[in-house]
């Protein structure tokens, strides 16, 4: 199956030119058609100043859209009042199954009201949560975390249901019970968490459609033990951009200790052929893109100042998500009476 990828083109704190490069990356290594969506003029400017984009070019097309949706913008002004914008224009695409997915780098409030909006929840979904992935020690392992900051203050019933979307997402129906998952919290023991922590552990253990795990601490997350753990959105968001920071933390103090010394310099290359495949693990671009989970149809978040490696790499979990069928996935796995549409 050829996935058909909608792209918001002009939400991005990034340059559009560094879209292109991403988009450049991901075709790639994948066959894809793609829609991008934008000025048209802007964009075909920017398509012919790349020169590794022009082996792909028949697989472009593109979408004007005369409005664009700001960081700064209130997200339901942005529903209501740019309707025209990239960011409706290309949800709108997956609406009318002109497109399989759609990825934008649009403020997550607009982003998601839009996709609520137009697209609509799955039947029995009371709240979507935004999914992404992070490094564990085992190698070719990642744990996934939802919420990551698609809504705030959830309910307990809403973190069970994050753990039966993201499961779902994770794994065939089959398969469902090898999906270990846990609830972030402050502490292993049962008298740890808070009220919102304590109720959802109570739901999350008497549910027998999961397998769940129990309590996950901070540092736990990348022991390779869980393959998803649920979280109010305001918390996984606070970890996400605390994950990322501490990264890049540890990237530039190391890069700063080599350059320090001529000692440093010296080491500076073996060292580098030595972590070159451990590497990865630490650059944020190797995990943009979240999954927005609950709505009908396939959507991808975007950091708003995505460069080319990390737009490159959301537009993969876009396509990821269309040749593993995420929505039928998750729709038999929360609907039990009515079909998606």
């Amino acid at each position: 199956m050829v996935a058909r990828l909608a792209i918001d083109m002009m939400s991005a704190d990034s340059k559009v030119d560094d879209l292109i490069s991403g988009i450049a990356l991901f075709l790639a290594t994948n066959h894809a058609k793609l829609q991008l969506v934008g000025n048209s003029e802007l964009l075909n400017a920017a398509l012919d100043r790349s020169e590794h984009i022009k082996p792909h070019r028949d697989h472009i097309s593109i979408i004007n859209a005369e409005e664009v949706i700001l960081q700064t913008d209130n997200p339901l002004k942005a529903l209501r009042h740019k309707r025209n914008s990239s960011t409706h224009i290309a949800v709108n695409q997956v609406v009318t199954k002109a497109a399989d997915a759609v990825v934008s780098c649009a403020n997550t409030g607009a982003y998601v009201a839009i996709c609520k909006y137009l697209l609509k929840l799955v039947p029995g979904v009371e709240r979507m949560a935004l999914m992404g992935s992070f490094p564990t020690y085992p190698e070719n392992h990642d744990v996934y975390i939802a919420d990551i900051g698609a809504g705030v203050d959830a309910s307990p019933n809403h973190l069970l249901q994050y753990a039966k979307m993201g499961q779902a997402y994770l794994a065939p129906k089959s398969k469902r019970e090898s999906v270990r998952i846990g609830l972030l919290s402050n502490g292993v023991e049962k008298i740890k968490g808070n009220m919102l922590t304590q109720a959802a552990h109570e739901l999350l253990s008497t549910d027998e459609d999961i397998n769940y795990q129990g309590y996950v601490e901070g540092h736990a997350l990348f022991s390779g033990d869980y393959d998803l753990v649920v979280c109010d959105g305001f918390v996984g968001n606070t970890v996400l951009k605390s994950c990322e920071g501490a990264a890049l933390f540890i990237q530039t103090t190391i890069k700063n200790a080599l350059q320090a010394s001529w000692i440093g310099q010296s080491i500076a290359y073996p060292l580098k052929t030595v972590l070159a495949q451990y590497g990865p693990k630490l650059q944020p671009q190797k995990r943009n893109g979240g999954l927005l989970l609950g709505v009908q149809g396939i959507v991808v978040k975007s950091h708003g100042n995505s460069d080319a490696k990390a737009f490159a790499n959301a537009l993969g979990i876009a396509a990821h998500a269309v040749a593993n069928n995420a929505i039928e996935n998750m729709c038999a796995s929360i609907s039990k009476a009515t079909m998606c549409v």
